[in-house]
Formats: C-alpha cells, structure tokens, sequence
C-alpha cells in the first residue's frame, strides 16, 4: 500500500492504522512513546524513510551511474528552441527593485 493510497481512505483511524503499519518497527516505538500521534507524523517520516533510501540505492550505483540520480531536477539543461528564439526576439526582461518601485 503507498502513501496515495493511505491518503484516499475515508476513515481517519483507519488512515492513521494503516500509515502505523507502514513505518518499520523504530519508527513504530518512537510513535508510540507519543501520547497521540498524528497522521502528518508518520507522513513526514514515511518520507524521510524513502528519501534516505533513495540516496542509499543512488550510493550503490557505479560512480559513473550515480550522476544526477539525488537531485535531476537541478540539472542544467540546454535552453529549448523555444526559449533560444523568445530570448532573441525579445530579449530578456529586466526585474524592478522593489525599492525603485516604491
């Protein structure tokens, strides 16, 4: 069951029973010792679970490989034709001070 799926259920103890399920046994300690836990609580640590696991799978690919596997959206990516000819055409627009302005 993913996280999306945990989210679309109706019932809110439903919910928080089946995200309880999810976290591995560490987790499930640290949220017990906690009076009342929230969903947002083992939402958050869902993703750090899965954050970390990325980077560890990105450590264990061949140095080569490992190239924008943590990060791909920072990329530099050359600028699409589009975005060649508008910068061209009609230059790029300069930003204001806010102090100017005001």
């Amino acid at each position: 069951m993913t996280l999306f799926e945990i989210l679309d259920i109706r019932s809110k103890r439903e919910m928080n029973n089946k995200a309880y399920y999810k976290l591995n046994s560490m987790d499930r300690q640290f949220i017990s010792m906690k009076k009342d836990f929230e969903l947002s609580d083992i939402i958050d640590m869902l993703s750090t679970r899965k954050n970390e696991q990325l980077k560890i799978n990105a450590m264990r690919r061949p140095a080569d490989k490992q190239l924008n596997t943590l990060s791909p959206n920072r990329v530099a990516r050359e600028p699409s034709n589009f975005v060649k000819n508008y910068k061209k055409e009609l230059g790029i627009p300069e930003l204001k001070d806010n102090e100017e302005s005001s």
